[in-house]
């Protein structure tokens, strides 16, 4: 499914369609809330598919840099990279300090080129 959707991206960007998928399809495959004692596994395969999917974006947004969806899911990515390092302490990937730059600047560009939803994106 990522990989069609991924075709979906660098194809037409601007279709928020293939975004609201990919955003339920991440739900879909993300660990149970809490999680396991034992479910390292799950939590290393988790982190690795939320990577891969942030350096596709990464890829996709330096050839639309103002491009609204790309931006957003990467956002969106970012935080739950920083929600799933920070309720477990038991040592998962915080987000680095060049991530968290990342985040910031893609929330301040979100609201510069969607300004409709300035409040939404200062929230995250």
């Amino acid at each position: 499914e990522l990989e069609l959707l991924r075709n979906a991206f660098f194809t037409a960007p601007e279709d928020q369609s293939a975004w609201f998928y990919h955003r339920w399809v991440l739900a879909q495959l993300a660990p149970p809330a809490g999680g396991e004692p034992g479910a390292d596994g799950a939590s290393a395969s988790w982190d690795h598919i939320l990577r891969s999917e942030l350096a596709m974006l990464r890829e996709l947004r330096e050839m639309e840099p103002e491009a609204k969806w790309p931006l957003a899911s990467s956002a969106h990515i970012l935080s739950l990279l920083a929600d799933e390092s920070g309720g477990g302490g038991d040592g998962a990937t915080a987000l680095t300090e060049a991530e968290a730059h990342e985040l910031a600047d893609a929330l301040a560009t979100l609201q510069r080129i969607d300004p409709a939803r300035t409040h939404f994106y200062s929230a995250q």
